[in-house]
């Protein structure tokens, strides 16, 4: 299920305050006194109050399957600092990297060089998320009924602003167009490739910033050019694997790629990493979601296994890396809204991708 991402419209006004109450209920079990006297706003807000607030700000809404399960709204002040405030997700819905992904889109819409917010400074899980988005504490917590912090982003300096073309690799998959539209929501322009529907030559003719090889059904010997693709562009485009394409990779460099003692299908697992490429600025310990049959092991020296996770009968590589190439497997899938850290994962390896661009122009400048 892949939550959509749009400008709240009026009419979805009355859907976003019974959410907002809903999500706000924990602060009035905290703060009984204060909601006692009427002292928390998400809680006393009228629907005047919102239409009229709906009047100023930007307000951005989230739905899985039109149903509304997550808002977010913010403004620009005169000296170009976005305010952003009350993001909400319904509590069936938390956990599901829904609150990172509206966060990230109206950061992108105000596009301001400053981002700030306030939370409970009590409230640990929003504070480890606004950390894991890029945003420190500003200050000590005011006084008031809640005890708010402030934190504040500011925006890395734009060196290389246009956006980066990414192509994918479809292996003829469901997932594929989950896949892209978590990389779109990160910014990538992209162009989407049947496995059987193009040529080396004309990928070498796009010349694309980046390539991404898509999960898919089949083994990597039946995913049409996708080992072609990484044997022939991986040591000059970023290229990442999911699932097959993690698979493919293997392949491609001579690995052992074989039945897993036991498939899985839309399992979570928890998996350990070593802190670098997708995985920096993850806490050590990640949850992901499998759906595969193959494994790859027995990598040869060019491959660095990365991650990995320990199933009742067998250890499995999650995550691997080329040694000396810009080129990063993984098994599991992180489009997916139970793989929490996910869209980092993927936002991360855009920013190596965008970091190789970065030293290939300035090289070529030279």
């Amino acid at each position: 299920m892949t939550l959509r991402i749009d400008r709240a419209e009026a009419r979805d006004l009355p859907g976003i305050l019974t959410l907002q109450r809903l999500a706000f209920a924990p602060e009035a079990e905290r703060y009984p006194d204060a909601h006692a006297r009427g002292e928390l706003a998400p809680l006393t807000q009228t629907l005047d109050d919102l239409h009229a607030e709906h009047a100023r700000r930007l307000m951005l809404k989230g739905t899985v399957n039109g149903e509304l399960v997550a808002s977010v709204r913010g403004h620009v002040d005169d000296e170009g600092v976005a305010h952003l405030g009350r993001l909400i997700v319904h509590p069936d819905h938390q956990g599901r990297g829904h609150g990172a992904a509206l966060l990230r889109a109206i950061e992108q819409r105000l596009n301001a060089h400053t981002s700030a917010l306030f939370t409970d400074s009590r409230n640990a899980a929003n504070l480890r998320l606004y950390t894991r988005l890029g945003y420190a504490t500003h200050g000590q917590p005011r006084p008031g009924p809640v005890p708010l912090i402030a934190l504040h982003k500011r925006k890395a300096p734009v060196t290389d602003p246009a956006p980066l073309r990414v192509l994918v690799i479809d292996n003829y998959d469901s997932f594929t167009y989950n896949l892209v539209q978590a990389l779109g929501t990160l910014g990538a322009d992209l162009t989407v490739w049947r496995n059987d529907a193009f040529t080396l030559a004309g990928v070498r003719a796009l010349n694309p910033d980046a390539i991404v090889v898509s999960p898919g059904p089949c083994t990597p010997t039946e995913a049409g050019l996708s080992v072609d693709v990484i044997r022939t562009f991986a040591p000059t485009h970023p290229t990442l694997g999911v699932c097959l394409g993690h698979q493919s990779i293997g392949a491609a460099y001579g690995a052992t790629v074989t039945r897993a003692h036991t498939p899985v299908h839309g399992k979570t697992s928890a998996v350990q990493h070593d802190g670098s490429g997708l995985f920096a600025g993850l806490a050590p310990d990640v949850t992901v979601t499998r759906y595969h049959s193959l494994i790859v092991r027995d990598l040869p020296g060019d491959l660095v296994p990365v991650a990995w996770t320990d199933d009742p009968d067998e250890r499995v590589l999650m995550a691997l890396r080329h040694r000396t190439y810009p080129l990063h497997g993984v098994q599991f899938h992180p489009e997916s809204i139970a793989t929490p850290d996910g869209e980092r994962m993927l936002a991360n390896f855009l920013d190596l991708a965008r970091a190789h661009r970065h030293a290939r122009t300035a090289q070529e400048a030279r």
